[in-house]
């Protein structure tokens, strides 16, 4: 599935949003957010999304899809589905609840490589969304006072940190 259908359902879903100021899980700010979470609404688009995730590794010899717990469990489960086939009908859906489990190893944001997650044959990108970061202090939209989101990303817990710096 090409770079431009993806980003079609994303849109679709309303899960693209732009011309924000979002506060990210690492701290950097930016315009941008893709909100995953809408997707889970619409099963047609989250088939399209996992049928697209699976099928690079259709003939892998896949025998296990894991996903973190917090917005993965679906995804994991509708990617093991998309790659059982009536030649390999046990492809295990399971998750990561404790970090423990994966040591170091953050698997669902964007910009991670395989040095970060360990010994995988290979890891393939659905889709290349440009986000532009700013760190904190270099933000040009804080510069322009331009509010942050707190319905996405850590803006909530941002703006309850500047408060309790500012006593």
């Amino acid at each position: 599935m090409s770079n431009a259908r993806i980003v079609q359902l994303l849109e679709e879903a309303n899960a693209i949003i732009t011309s924000s100021h979002v506060v990210y899980t690492k701290g950097d700010h930016g315009p941008a957010y893709v909100n995953k979470d809408l997707l889970f609404v619409y099963p047609r688009v989250i088939r399209e999304i996992c049928d697209a995730m699976a099928a690079p590794f259709l003939n892998d010899g896949i025998e296990a899809v894991a996903g973190p717990t917090i917005g993965g469990v679906i995804l994991a489960n509708r990617v093991a589905e998309s790659l059982t086939t009536e030649v390999s009908l046990r492809i295990a859906s399971v998750f990561a609840e404790v970090p423990d489990q994966f040591p170091g190893r953050s698997l669902n944001r964007g910009g991670v490589t395989v040095d970060q997650i360990g010994e995988v044959p290979r890891l393939v990108s659905l889709v290349d969304v440009k986000m532009d970061r700013y760190a904190e202090d270099d933000c040009p939209l804080c510069k322009a006072g331009v509010p942050i989101n707190t319905q996405v990303g850590k803006g909530k817990a941002f703006l309850e940190r500047k408060k309790q710096e500012k006593k």
